[in-house]
């Protein structure tokens, strides 16, 4: 497992670190996952006779994955249809290379396959499908994840890449249509927001993070903020994005095509979980020119049918996942229904299901 989320708790938590630095548990477990790929060990996964069950699994992320691997191994036939050319969903097409090696994620798939369990890439699940599959299979996990990367709305919001398809272009190997030089504003908190930072430093690029409140406040893991900012991220914190004005990326002006205006924040009050309350610090803001500008600020249900059915009181809401009974039982999972969206929870969500 390479959820990081989980790791990052589980290794604050050792109480060496009350002594001098807590177990590496992250770098351990990669040792060991690393070690058996170099040495081609195979492990004798205990699995149940085939009970006749089938189950359609929606999405080949990290919670269609987990869903199917625990399935199969309790003796059901499991199929899953992914709409990507390729199966991984957030591994394979969102997080960088430098994070999860492509043979690393492959590896991993194909010890799920070699238990039977079937993968249909370029399939999306459509509404109609879905109502086929109920007399096709005896359940369904859909774990679709969030597809759709929400746009700054702001005057000349356009004008930002998204996240979230700009990572997913680097890891397609596609042409990019943008020049590897100069500096960007990368607006978010989040973990795609430093996965797309430190990506732009690898492209010979000077990124800015901008976030809206304390840097304590950011839902990144912190270690992968520190090493962003090791590696020359800077960090503008208390600030949000209020316009973006520019010719665009085609513009003649190569110094700096963009402006973009930032309103100053403060801090109100602090919420219940920790994290601080924000409102505009009265008329305060300022200007940055760059030749570049990225927006993640997070990601939503990509079709209509994706989101959860409100307001049944017949469905059984656990930690990580969400179960209703329409002709079969239908489960919903990863970023449908996880409080914290990271890799760790999908696959929690795929083996609570």
């Amino acid at each position: 497992s390479r959820g990081l989320g989980d790791v990052y708790k589980r290794q604050g938590a050792c109480n060496r670190g009350q002594m001098d630095d807590p177990v590496a548990i992250h770098h351990l477990e990669k040792f060991v996952g690393d070690a058996a790929i170099s040495s081609k060990e195979t492990l004798k996964i205990e699995t149940l006779p085939d009970n006749g069950k089938k189950v359609a699994i929606a999405g080949a992320g990290p919670a269609g994955l987990g869903a199917a691997y625990f399935l199969a191994r309790l003796g059901f036939g499991c199929e899953i249809f992914e709409a990507q050319p390729e199966p991984g969903g957030i591994l394979r097409w969102g997080i960088p290379t430098y994070r999860l090696p492509r043979n690393v994620l492959q590896q991993e798939i194909s010890r799920i396959e070699k238990l039977g369990v079937t993968i249909h890439c370029r399939t999306p699940i459509t509404a109609e499908m879905l109502q086929a599959f109920k007399t096709r299979y005896d359940a369904v996990f859909i774990g679709c994840g969030h597809g759709r990367a929400i746009d700054l709305q702001i005057e000349g919001g356009q004008m930002a890449i998204n996240g979230l398809p700009f990572l997913y272009d680097i890891r397609a190997r596609q042409e990019m249509s943008l020049n590897a030089k100069g500096t960007a504003v990368v607006i978010g908190g989040g973990n795609t927001a430093i996965d797309v930072a430190r990506t732009l430093v690898r492209l010979g690029i000077e990124p800015i993070l901008v976030y809206r409140r304390r840097r304590q406040d950011m839902p990144a893991f912190s270690p992968e903020l520190q090493m962003a900012l090791d590696e020359g991220v800077k960090l503008k914190a208390l600030l949000t994005p209020i316009a973006i004005k520019g010719a665009g990326r085609d513009s003649a002006d190569r110094q700096a095509p963009y402006v973009v205006t930032l309103q100053k924040m403060k801090v109100s009050a602090t919420e219940i979980e920790g994290r601080a309350r924000v409102v505009p610090d009265g008329d305060k803001a300022e200007t940055l020119r760059v030749d570049h500008i990225f927006s993640a600020i997070g990601a939503e249900p990509e079709a209509p049918w994706h989101h959860l059915p409100a307001g049944d009181s017949s469905c059984l809401d656990l930690s990580h996942c969400r179960l209703s009974n329409d002709d079969i039982p239908i489960v919903y999972g990863g970023d449908l229904t996880n409080r914290v969206k990271s890799v760790a929870d999908a696959i929690a969500s795929g083996k609570q299901a």
